[in-house]
């Protein structure tokens, strides 16, 4: 299993360092027609990967218009939603630990954040512009909604989509990323 993720994202990566092996070079994804009917499993792996990376986005806008709408920055409504939660936990768990030590003292700026981390991860992936910090900031936080003890099966695909993201260059395929990483080879926000 594991062998088989690596392997499709080595399918999928371009050569990120060809200046170091010249005779290493891999072919780029292109969205020509002649490329696509010559690759078509590289270019179904793409669209697929693609259309993950726009279900992720779409869920990420619902979740910060829903707080937006709500106005979660500027009431205590999430610190509401710690309490409810606290209250159909162990005292014991790990899960009420979080609430009562760190989410609920710091509700306002864990609004703010979790908002404004919404926003920005929206806007990366629909403009494919820094996905790979950006899907590493939607993992951050789904990791930290699951240690608060609101986990549910539904988490896991976002978990699952976060990685992949991570891992293949999306917004290199199709997005800002790709012109950006040209203009500026050294940062890390765009490869």
């Amino acid at each position: 299993m594991n062998q088989g993720f690596i392997n499709l994202t080595n399918l999928f990566r371009k050569e990120q360092s060809a200046s170091n092996h010249p005779q290493a070079q891999t072919e780029e994804f292109c969205w020509s027609k002649t490329y696509r009917q010559q690759h078509p499993f590289k270019t179904a792996g793409v669209v697929t990967a693609l259309t993950g990376r726009y279900l992720y986005a779409g869920m990420f806008i619902y979740a910060f218009s829903h707080k937006a709408r709500h106005q979660w920055m500027w009431t205590d409504i999430l610190q509401q939603h710690f309490r409810i939660r606290l209250a159909d936990l162990d005292p014991e768990s790990f899960h009420s630990s979080y609430l009562t030590r760190f989410a609920i003292p710091f509700y306002r700026p864990v609004a703010w954040f979790v908002t404004l981390g919404q926003l920005s991860i929206s806007v990366s992936m629909v403009l494919g512009m820094g996905v790979r910090p950006n899907a590493a900031l939607g993992l951050f936080m789904l990791s930290n909604f699951v240690a608060g003890g609101f986990g549910n099966p539904s988490i896991a695909p976002f978990i699952t989509e976060s990685v992949i993201l991570m891992a293949l260059p999306t917004g290199q395929w199709l997005g800002l990323d790709q012109k950006l990483h040209q203009k500026y080879p050294t940062a890390i926000w765009f490869k």
